[in-house]
Parts: structure tokens; sequence; C-alpha cells
């Protein structure tokens, strides 16, 4: 299993701020943690009253690949979720010190989002059983877990909240999500420009189409099988799994996110190829030095 949460701040860590920065329950000595899940990672951020919003980037592995159901299988995870969360909050806030407060003591508030997708409540309340049955907001009389906002609102939220454009009453705008698997397109209306809690509707029905970045991994993995099918003799040489190992590679995911940036372009791109010896060249293929080259 890979990495449960996300390593480089990506979407769902984006929309876990976005929780925390909107979120207008009157609780001013409450913790508050955000939690999202994405198709390809989890984001968590909490914050403390007049405190800066703190992402959680550090996540421990895990190789336990068992077959259970699916709502075993979420509570599990999110139970592992919760544990990391905890610890790390206690860690930081320096609880395993302190004498006459812990974890359980404090008033904590636990902030999720769903798919824009649900829309049968049958849904979200299992959800929301899976999320208590996990651990989450239950350990303490004062913890608190809220099914939220969804994640094509948390995106337009924060497009009203952190633009550099002034909107005005009335103004429109339409909000891209690209996430991982999904992108969730908002037609929004603003019908109040208080900078403390800013206030829209939704002109349009929030739509969710599927095409995300795992599809840009996914092209790249038929690109490189059909290169080296060209080359059967030289493709047996080769690791098996040399095009999911290279797609899931560092090398990739910065290639994918400095993809259009000027001073970033160049007319080759060249991609480590993970289990090749660095003496190995192929020109026909297109490999150098152990290097994939990628043109635009």
């Amino acid at each position: 299993m890979r990495k449960a949460a996300c390593q480089r701040g990506g979407n769902s860590n984006y929309l876990a701020v976005v929780r925390l920065l909107t979120n207008k329950q009157p609780w001013p000595k409450t913790l508050k943690v955000s939690v999202d899940l994405g198709t390809t990672c989890t984001g968590v951020a909490w914050t403390r009253p007049r405190k800066p919003v703190q992402v959680i980037n550090d996540w421990p592995g895990s190789g336990d690949r068992g077959d259970r159901r699916r709502t075993r299988c979420t509570t599990d995870y999110l139970r592992e979720v919760y544990a990391h969360v905890k610890e790390t909050v206690e860690r930081q806030m320096g609880l395993r010190r302190r004498t006459g407060g812990s974890w359980v003591d404090m008033a904590v508030l636990f902030l999720f989002s769903v798919p824009t997708t649900w829309t049968r409540m049958r849904t979200i309340n299992a959800f929301k059983d899976i999320v208590r049955a996990a651990g989450f907001g239950t350990e303490g009389s004062r913890h608190n877990a809220h099914v939220d906002l969804t994640e094509a609102e948390a995106a337009a939220v924060t497009t009203l909240k952190t633009s550099a454009v002034r909107f005005t009453a009335g103004s429109l705008f339409l909000t891209v999500d690209a996430g991982g698997g999904t992108t969730d397109l908002a037609l929004m209306r603003i019908t109040s420009t208080d900078a403390a809690v800013p206030q829209m509707e939704q002109v349009a029905a929030v739509r969710r189409v599927g095409i995300g970045s795992t599809f840009i991994d996914a092209a790249f993995v038929r690109l490189v099988a059909q290169r080296l099918a060209a080359w059967p003799d030289i493709d047996r040489l080769l690791p098996a799994d040399v095009a999911v190992r290279m797609a899931r590679s560092h090398h990739f995911l910065n290639l994918k996110h400095k993809f259009g940036e000027s001073v970033y372009m160049r007319s080759v791109w060249k991609i480590p190829m993970d289990g090749v010896s660095h003496a190995f060249t192929h020109y026909d293929l297109g490999i150098e030095n152990g290097l994939f080259l990628v043109t635009k």
C-alpha cells in the first residue's frame, strides 16, 4: 500500500485547510481538525484559537493488504489516520509532557468533507457512522465530528476568500477543482463580500466529471508500454513493471507539478527508470544512460 496521505501539500491538503478557514462554529477554545479524503491521498490540517493552520505532511507507510469489506476497510484506514493525527497534535502541543491536561480533556472538532457525487443521505449517514467507529468525535466528552462542505463547495469558498480578483455582490464565478480521480465544476453567485464570512449561492448544479491527475499516470504507462512493445527483445531485459515504477516515482510527480511553468519547460524530459542500469542506452527506444526520454 502506498503512503496513506499527501506528502507534498496536494489538493486534499488544500481543501482541509479551506474548511478550517471557513468553519463558523462559535467554539473559541476548540482545537479544530479537518480531514479530506481524496482519490490519491488524504489531507489533514489542524489549528488552535489564534494560531496558524498546520498541515500534517509526515505520514507512516503500511504494507497491510488485507482483503476486507469496503466499510471495514474504510473504518480501519480512518482509525489509523485518527491515531496519527492524535499523536501528531499531542507531540506538537506538548500534551504528553504536560500535567493536568490531555487529548481526551480537550475540546476537539473534526471536520470532514464528502464527495460532490454523494447525494443520497443514506450514503452520507453511513460515512458518518464510519467516522465515529474510527474514533473521531468519540474519545472525549468534548470531542465532535461534523461532515461539512462538499469538495466543490470548499473550492468555491476558497476562490472567494483568497482570489486576487475583487468580487462584488452579484458576481458570478466558475470554480474547477481538479483532483486525482475526478474534477468538480461549480457555478456560484456572490451574495455577500464580507471578509470574515463571505456568502454565495449556487447558480447551477455542481457537476463532477471523471477526469483527474491519475489519468495522466495511466496515459504515461501506456506510452512507455507501447514504446517498449516495439522492441520485444529489449523489453524482456527490463523490469516487467518499469512503466508503473516510473509513473509512481517522485521524478514523474515533480514533472507533472512543474509542467507548464515557463522556467521549467524544455524540449526533452529525462525520467530515471527504476531498476535499469545507468549504463543502459537504446536511442531507438528513447533511453539514454538509464533515463527515459519524453518530448512535448
